[in-house]
C-alpha cells in the first residue's frame, strides 16, 4: 500500500481551485460570444405579423375624369350601372352651385329574360354659368370609409347661354289629300332613354305607329342584332278634311318631361 505524503491533500486542494477558475473563465468566455460555448446562440424572440386578405389589397382605386357641358338653367343627367347582389353602390359629392333634382332607377332585362344591373340615374341642375365638380363613388355600402373602387369626377362646364337656346327646332312641310294617308319616319335610339312623342291638330287621324330596325346599323357583319342601334319609327296620319294643320314632334326622354327637348320637328300639313 502506497504511502500518502503530507503535500498530497494540498495538491488536490490546488488542482480543485484550478479546475474552477477554468470553468469559471469558460463561463464568461461563453456569455461574450468567443471561446468556449462560443456555439450556443440565444436569439430574441420574433413575433411573425400575419397579413390579412384585406391587408393584401392594394390601397389604389380606378379614377376616371369626365366633362359634360350645359346651359344654365338646363337639367344633366348620369347614369351609372349598380349590381345589388355584391352589397356596392355608388354615392357622390357636388361643388355648391349644382343642385340635385332626382334620382331614378331601372333593371333592364336582356334577351334570355335575365334581370341585367340596375341602371341608377341622377338628374343635376347649375343655374349660374362656372365650372362645378361631381364626384361618384363605387363601393362598399356597409363601410363608409373604405377605399372606393372606383371614382368619377365629373368636370360639370356651364355656359351663360339660356336652356332654350340648346333646343333644335326645324320646321317641315307636307303634301297631302283628305282622306289619304301619309307617313313621317323618324329615327330614334331607347337604349338612350330619349324616343320621340307627338301632338297633332284634331283633324289629323293617326292609323298606326310602327317601328322597325334600320337596314345599317342593325347588325353586325355575322348578322346579329347589335343592341342599343337606332331604329326608324314610322307614324301613319290621315286627314279628315282640307286645310292646313299642325304636327309637333318632340325628343325627349320620359321622365324628364317638363324640361327643353333636345329636338323639335314642327310639321305644316297642307291638305288638298
Amino acid at each position: 500500500m502506497k504511502k500518502m505524503t503530507n503535500n498530497q491533500p494540498v495538491q488536490k486542494t490546488a488542482r480543485r481551485q484550478a479546475w474552477k477558475a477554468i470553468a469559471l473563465t469558460a463561463g464568461c468566455l461563453g456569455l461574450l460570444g468567443t471561446g468556449v460555448g462560443a456555439n450556443v446562440i440565444h436569439a430574441a424572440p420574433v413575433t411573425m405579423t400575419k397579413v390579412t386578405t384585406e391587408q393584401q389589397k392594394t390601397t389604389t382605386s380606378k379614377v376616371t375624369n369626365k366633362t359634360i357641358e350645359v346651359a344654365a338653367g338646363q337639367t344633366f343627367t348620369i347614369n351609372h350601372e349598380e349590381i345589388g347582389s355584391n352589397g356596392y353602390s355608388w354615392t357622390y359629392t357636388t361643388d355648391k352651385g349644382i343642385t340635385f333634382v332626382s334620382k331614378s332607377e331601372k333593371a333592364p332585362k336582356g334577351q334570355d329574360g335575365m334581370t341585367k344591373p340596375t341602371i341608377k340615374t341622377w338628374k343635376f341642375k347649375a343655374d349660374k354659368a362656372g365650372t362645378y365638380k361631381v364626384t361618384f363613388n363605387y363601393g362598399p355600402a356597409w363601410k363608409k370609409d373604405a377605399k372606393p373602387a372606383e371614382t368619377v369626377i365629373y368636370t360639370i362646364k356651364v355656359s351663360d347661354k339660356k336652356a332654350a337656346d340648346q333646343s333644335t327646332v326645324v320646321d317641315k312641310t307636307i303634301e297631302a289629300v283628305a282622306g289619304k294617308t301619309f307617313n313621317i319616319k323618324l329615327e330614334q335610339n331607347d337604349s338612350t332613354g330619349y324616343s320621340w312623342t307627338y301632338k297633332a291638330d284634331a283633324q289629323l287621324e293617326l292609323v298606326k305607329a310602327a317601328e322597325q330596325a334600320t337596314a345599317s346599323n342593325s347588325k353586325s357583319k355575322d348578322g346579329d342584332p347589335i343592341v342599343g342601334a337606332p331604329t326608324n319609327k314610322t307614324w301613319t296620319f290621315k286627314a279628315t278634311k282640307p286645310g292646313t294643320y299642325k304636327i309637333t314632334f318632340t325628343y325627349e326622354r320620359e321622365w324628364e318631361k317638363g324640361d327643353k327637348p333636345v329636338q323639335t320637328i314642327i310639321y305644316t300639313v297642307h291638305v288638298k
